[in-house]
């Protein structure tokens, strides 16, 4: 073997060793990349990793490090996303429980209260402010498919919202009456529109507030009538009173007997007082629920017997005939004994007062199957149709009945608060001009158990109790 084939045998063997030498270093740095991909790989996902150094990352340790400072960035701020997210909730949840307690405040208040937009598009309405809507024609709006309520569908409303909105300058307020829908005239309500601005007088919307005005007048009406009938009815016997004392006084009256007729005159007109001060309490005391009345398992039949026999003293005096058909049926009911009798008694005694010598008063008593049923009729002047019904209303009296018969006016008032309220039954009038009366009474049968006297008793006042309670017109 020559010397150049021996040197380019070794030059071979040196090239051979090199290369592979060369392989085995890149198959080292492939497995080392490798190893060190699979590390970031599962280093990135572990949240321990954020914020340390990582060899063994290699080739991938600068890469590892800045994607993990990305992710620690973005996390921190998702965390921050979250607080944020769960503090609006709370905030949305507040505000929600902040709505609803504004709603139940508008839906306590006596007005209706709409809110309109800048463009007078309805944003909210009290429940109060629906029902009314809902009532009156023309307010739902036929071309949506939710009926929403359109408020300027309304004449009224519409001319105080466009006269906000189409102002030159803020108007803060406008007024309008609008008439009730239904024909009801005493119901009237007031429209109130309200401008809402920002500190540049910008319009923000409109607040819309209804009130129902004319139901308060009326009732203002009526207690202004009710006081002038109690002064007019005060005012009769006062003065007769005042004329007698004025009299005693200046000697006028010399001799005893014309001295005891003053007296005695006196005594009447201050009785008459007294039963009008005291049919006053007991009225307002019933109807507004202050007393509790001693109601026991009564024999109706006792009560109407009693009630005769103390009105045929006056039947007697003016020649009146008194019949009693009361059938055989038992009658048990649960009623105060002292004030049902008191209200039989006032129903007889005005028949007596309105029926002229000669004249008849009949009381019927029958039972249907839950009522007993009591008819109280006589052959009387009669009440004109016009005013039966207005017949128990305070101090009304029928035209022509204060010329046949001195009264307040209240005891019928009181016969009906007593058979409605305290008895729950019911009491009806018929009448014709110059013929008679009938008055019609429902009381419910039946007694009720010994337990429920007792509980009511003990916790009751006994209407006997109370002084003056007298049902007399």
């Amino acid at each position: 073997m020559s010397v150049c084939t021996y040197f380019m045998l070794e030059s071979a063997a040196a090239a051979g060793f090199v290369g592979a030498t060369c392989l085995l270093c890149t198959l080292a740095m492939l497995t080392s990349i490798a190893r060190g991909e699979r590390y970031a790989r599962t280093a990135i996902h572990k949240s321990e990793s954020r914020g340390q150094a990582h060899p063994q990352a290699g080739l991938y340790q600068s890469i590892l490090s800045e994607a993990l400072g990305v992710l620690q960035c973005r996390e921190d701020e998702l965390e921050k996303s979250a607080v944020n997210s769960r503090e609006l909730q709370l905030h949305l949840q507040e505000k929600a429980f902040d709505l609803i307690r504004l709603q139940g405040t508008f839906d306590s208040l006596p007005r209706s209260i709409a809110i309109l937009d800048e463009n007078g598009r309805l944003q909210f309405m009290t429940s109060s402010a629906k029902r009314w809507l809902a009532a009156y024609p023309g307010s739902v709006d036929p071309t949506s498919d939710t009926n929403a309520f359109d408020l300027q569908r309304i004449p009224q409303i519409e001319q105080l919202v466009g006269e906000i909105l189409g102002g030159q300058s803020p108007q803060t307020q406008r007024v309008a009456e609008i008439p009730n829908p239904h024909g009801d005239q005493h119901a009237v309500y007031r429209a109130t529109a309200t401008g809402i601005y920002d500190r540049e007088q910008s319009l923000l919307g409109i607040a819309v507030s209804l009130e129902e005005t004319g139901t308060k007048t009326f009732d203002e009406s009526r207690h202004t009538e009710l006081v002038s009938a109690v002064a007019h009815e005060f005012k009769t016997p006062l003065a007769s009173i005042r004329a007698f004392v004025e009299m005693i006084l200046d000697g006028d009256i010399d001799d005893r007997d014309e001295m005891q007729d003053a007296f005695r005159l006196i005594d009447v007109q201050t009785d008459r007082l007294a039963r009008l001060v005291n049919n006053l309490l007991v009225l307002a005391r019933i109807e507004n629920g202050d007393v509790n009345f001693r109601r026991e398992n009564c024999d109706l039949d006792e009560i109407l017997k009693c009630s005769v026999a103390s009105v045929q003293p006056i039947a007697d005096e003016k020649e009146l005939a008194i019949t009693s058909e009361l059938d055989e049926c038992s009658s048990v009911i649960f009623a105060d004994r002292e004030l049902l009798q008191q209200a039989i008694t006032n129903l007889l005694s005005n028949a007596a007062k309105y029926t002229e010598s000669g004249g008849q008063i009949s009381l019927r008593k029958t039972t249907d199957e839950d009522n007993a049923v009591i008819e109280v009729q006589d052959s009387g002047v009669g009440i004109p149709e016009g005013s039966l019904q207005k017949i128990f209303d305070k101090f009304y009296r029928a035209p022509g009945q204060s010329m046949e018969a001195d009264g307040s006016g209240l005891g019928l008032t009181l016969v009906s608060k007593v058979i409605t309220h305290v008895h729950n039954g019911s009491i009806d009038v018929s009448s014709t001009v110059d013929r008679g009366t009938c008055f019609t009474i429902r009381i419910p049968l039946g007694p009720k158990r010994p337990k429920w006297i007792t509980n009511s008793a003990s916790s009751t006042v006994s209407s006997a109790s109370s002084p003056g309670i007298l049902l007399r017109s």
